[in-house]
């Protein structure tokens, strides 16, 4: 992310955790690891990723971000991009909202329509052509 402070452009840094593999197990530890190496290095966030049905294994990322904010304290944490649009808006609501107090309000909820997988919609019973329509 960039920031323009009095004239001057601030520049945040994160990265992706492993969440996600398409050779074999994901391992949990690797995703802590790196959070934690994230943040002794001074990253400012650390991302996961979202799909429910993809090439590769992933993490389902709120849990996954639950499990990083016991191990860290200053790193922010963020979702790139949580499809909204695949999950009832309640649930949703309580489990971004749990995840944000869990960390201590460092929960950055990048959020989009997705639709780069058709198929991963209809699994979950939603029209891919309605997928802006179901975000708004």
């Amino acid at each position: 992310m960039l920031f323009l402070l009095k004239g001057v452009v601030m520049v945040n840094v994160g990265c992706f955790l492993p969440t996600y593999s398409a050779s074999g197990p994901i391992e949990p530890a690797s995703v802590l690891d790196m959070a934690r190496d994230a943040e002794e290095l001074g990253l400012d966030h650390v991302w996961v990723g979202d799909h429910y049905l993809w090439n590769v294994g992933m993490l389902s990322p709120l849990p996954a971000l639950a499990a990083v904010a016991a191990v860290t304290r200053r790193v922010r944490l963020g979702t790139g991009v949580y499809l909204l649009n695949l999950r009832h808006p309640a649930l949703t609501a309580k489990d971004v909202a749990t995840v944000d107090v869990l960390s201590g309000g460092r929960l950055v909820l990048g959020a989009g329509i997705g639709g780069d997988n058709p198929e991963e919609y209809r699994a979950l019973g939603v029209d891919p052509g309605r997928r802006a329509r179901r975000f708004e």
